[in-house]
């Protein structure tokens, strides 16, 4: 217990801070580093070796990020079918189209690069190109031509799956 509390002191700070620049809220980031340090524990706990902590502690909270990030996705989808059919539309045909156009392009953004759906993620959610180039460290400068690339990528998926649609 006494290591893992050291640790937890050693690495909070740097561990919060990649998980603020991957996660929307404060509340999501701060929530992944007590979970990776309670895994960290419990792993500990049941005799595992770990040979790199920090390494260890960075890959346990990127990948908890990804899967709460898959299952946001999927629960996204559903409220937005749910909200779509308790709304009322002006022409029905219409926006059951775009429904499924949606529902495609999330599908299919399934099988991109993990870069290229995440800046696709983080542009649709209304962050600006200095939030992006923060959360993906990558420059502000590049921001728009790898969306535009990753963009281009999924259309091209998109056409070629569904080309009567796109």
């Amino acid at each position: 217990m006494i290591e893992t509390e050291s640790l937890y002191k050693k690495y909070y700070n740097e561990l919060y801070s990649f998980s603020a620049s991957l996660c929307c809220s404060e509340d999501e980031a701060e929530d992944l580093v007590q979970d990776t340090f309670l895994k960290l524990h419990l792993a500990k706990e049941k005799g595992d070796i770990i040979e790199n902590t920090r390494s260890w502690l960075f890959t346990v909270l990127y990948n908890a990020f990804l899967s709460t990030r898959k299952r946001s996705l999927k629960l996204g989808e559903i409220r937005e079918s749910i909200s779509y059919f308790s709304e009322k539309s002006t022409d029905p045909l219409m926006e059951l189209e775009l429904l499924e156009k949606k529902l495609l392009i999330r599908k299919e953004m399934q099988f991109l690069k993990e870069n290229d759906r995440q800046i696709l993620i983080l542009y649709s959610e209304g962050l600006d190109y200095l939030e992006i180039a923060e959360r993906m460290n990558i420059g502000r400068n590049y921001v728009g031509s790898y969306i535009s690339r990753a963009r281009n990528r999924l259309i091209k998926r998109l056409k070629r799956k569904y080309n009567e649609l796109f």
